[in-house]
């Protein structure tokens, strides 16, 4: 009996050796496969042999080559440079005293490139409940770290853009009772006008009304038309034809006004021709409109690229622009109804709602000499 029972025994021993080993190559096949889809690398510290690991993944993740063997302080050259690897290792040295972290940060790689990454990482204690070390996970983040920063951006237009809309609509709204109201007031004392003068004279009250009228109704057209345009595909623009065309339409003021143009870095932009079109022609008028008598202007208009993007500047470089309101209201129509009537600061709020429905962006600013500039950023 004992006899069976030791044979039994080996027996089965033999049968769970192989189980044993399948397991453990299962369980690391499932850990370089979650490694893999997940994009997370691993990575650890010793405190005690004072050694770091980092995992295939890892390594993958910072282009590490073969022959680069990490140590502590040479993990804190793959956190990007500044208050980043000021964070990594401030949160690193809390760690190493107790202090878990799970944060967002952004990394380089061995060849400099950098991206976002989220990264975890906790102590890790021996039986007695000292602290021998550390481990955690990265995972590169960057694409969509910068889609929610896109999206936050996008938000913040839509935001500012619909604050400017209820602005608009509601001084829209104020004009047209106010117009209608002058109308109807009008044809009733043009109906009891008492003599030719007085008639002449109420006529040409209705012709300043109508005009006002129609005006608003225009403008009111050009706000709702900007959606529908913003939505068409957009053309490969010629910025020097833009310009050629914007001086040709303000001819009549450009006198004692000098352009100078260098398009070179940015020759052309993908952009809705209307609206291109309403840039150069809106900045030009407003920046003519403001030149002090007798003073000869001088705007250059030029090009340039900037972490990736492009933008187009007018500049007024001689400072004798005569500004009477802070430059960061030169977009915002204020509830007065004669800003309707200005056709100038009308345009430029147009001309923002424009750039922006095309994730596009406009600044202005005022130098050190008082030189005024638009910066559009496509």
């Amino acid at each position: 009996m004992n006899f069976l029972l030791q044979k039994r025994s080996k027996f089965l021993a033999k049968e769970e050796q192989p189980h044993i080993s399948n397991s453990l190559a299962s369980s690391n096949f499932y850990y370089k496969e979650t490694a893999r889809l997940t994009g997370s690398g691993g990575w650890s510290i010793d405190f005690l042999k004072k050694t770091t690991f980092l995992d295939p993944q890892a390594r993958k993740l910072l282009l590490i080559p073969e022959e680069f063997q990490p140590t502590p302080k040479k993990l804190f050259l793959f956190y990007a440079e500044g208050h980043h690897r000021e964070n990594a290792i401030e949160i690193s040295l809390a760690c190493s005293k107790g202090v878990p972290f799970n944060t967002e940060i952004k990394m380089r790689t061995y060849s400099g490139t950098t991206f976002w990454a989220h990264t975890t990482g906790k102590p890790v204690f021996n039986s007695q409940g000292e602290i021998i070390g550390m481990r955690g996970v990265f995972r590169d983040i960057d694409k969509e770290f910068r889609k929610k920063k896109d999206l936050n951006r996008s938000l913040k237009t839509i935001a500012s853009q619909n604050k400017r809309l209820l602005n608009f609509a509601n001084l829209v709204t104020h004009n047209i009772r106010s117009q209608g109201s002058n109308l109807q007031l009008t044809l009733e004392l043009l109906k009891a006008a008492e003599s030719k003068s007085e008639e002449k004279e109420l006529i040409a009250n209705l012709e300043h009304i109508s005009e006002s009228l129609n005006n608003t109704i225009e403008s009111l057209n050009e706000i709702v038309d900007i959606q529908s345009k913003s939505t068409q595909p957009l053309e490969r623009l010629d910025l020097k034809d833009y310009l050629i065309k914007a001086k040709r339409k303000l001819h009549d003021e450009i006198s004692e006004t000098e352009i100078f143009s260098e398009f070179s870095e940015v020759p052309k932009v993908n952009f809705n021709p209307v609206f291109l079109e309403n840039i150069f022609t809106s900045i030009l008028s407003y920046l003519l409109s403001n030149k002090r008598d007798g003073k000869v202007l001088v705007i250059d208009v030029y090009t340039y690229k900037e972490n990736g993007k492009k933008h187009l500047v007018f500049k007024d470089t001689r400072g004798i622009l005569e500004i009477n309101e802070n430059p960061e209201d030169l977009f915002t129509v204020h509830s007065n109804p004669e800003n309707l009537e200005n056709s100038t600061k009308l345009n430029l709020f147009i001309l923002k709602n424009q750039i922006e429905s095309l994730n596009g962006k406009i600044n202005v600013s005022c130098g050190n000499q008082e030189n005024l500039m638009f910066t559009i950023q496509f």
